[in-house]
């Protein structure tokens, strides 16, 4: 699915991208959220994003996902993206 989503954004085919983040955001889980957050941030799909976002901001979540290496490797090389985390778990604590 993120092949075919890069193939969306690259021939400009909107309909399928949205299929592709519409699939992509129902396989979201702890060992997957790092690998479709960083696709979601690289080719600015919105929606993708904030669903990674909100599943990384539940509290049961967090501690999962910040032990997993994947999403140590995209904090690494993406640096902006915890800043954006910190902001959506003060705003759902708000």
């Amino acid at each position: 699915m993120h092949h075919l989503l890069v193939a969306a954004d690259r021939y400009e085919l909107k309909r399928l991208g949205l299929m592709c983040e519409a699939k992509l955001s129902s396989w979201i889980d702890v060992l997957s959220v790092a690998a479709i957050l960083g696709l979601a941030d690289r080719h600015q799909r919105v929606h993708l994003k904030g669903a990674c976002l909100r599943f990384i901001a539940w509290p049961e979540m967090l501690g999962a996902v910040l032990q997993n290496e994947g999403f140590k490797d995209l904090i690494a090389s993406r640096h902006l993206i915890m800043k954006e985390i910190l902001d959506k778990i003060a705003s759902a604590k708000a």
